[in-house]
């Protein structure tokens, strides 16, 4: 686990998303489904801030935003690992992303946006 957090720091801090934070993201799922989810409560409500910022980043590629939100829904899967207390996220970057992909004003036209 030190190796991924290690390494998807590294690659965050160098703005690279694609393939480095992509990589990392792949790893830590299969550490998850090879291991549980054995880390402390500390790291773990890192990991879902992290990936939360990650999935509302504005003017994502839809696919990136799909891996990073599979990824957040993976570690907020088991409820009993994490209390209300523990875990606060913003809603706004969600509700904003929702009106940005769901309620276009391309959207009476037949148009679908996808950011570049």
């Amino acid at each position: 686990l030190s190796e991924i957090k290690a390494n998807l720091g590294r690659a965050l801090a160098l703005r690279e998303l694609k393939p480095g934070a992509t990589h990392w993201t792949s790893r830590l799922g299969t550490y998850i489904r090879l291991y549980g989810r054995k880390f402390s409560k500390e790291d773990h409500v890192m990991l879902v801030k992290l990936y939360y910022e990650l999935m509302t980043i504005p003017d994502l590629e839809l696919p990136l935003v799909q891996k990073f939100a599979q990824m957040l829904t993976t570690l907020l899967k088991k409820r009993e690992l994490l209390s209300r207390a523990d875990l606060e996220l913003p809603w706004r970057p969600l509700y904003d992303l929702v009106e940005r992909l769901f309620y276009s004003s391309w959207e009476p036209y037949g148009l679908e946006w996808y950011p570049s």
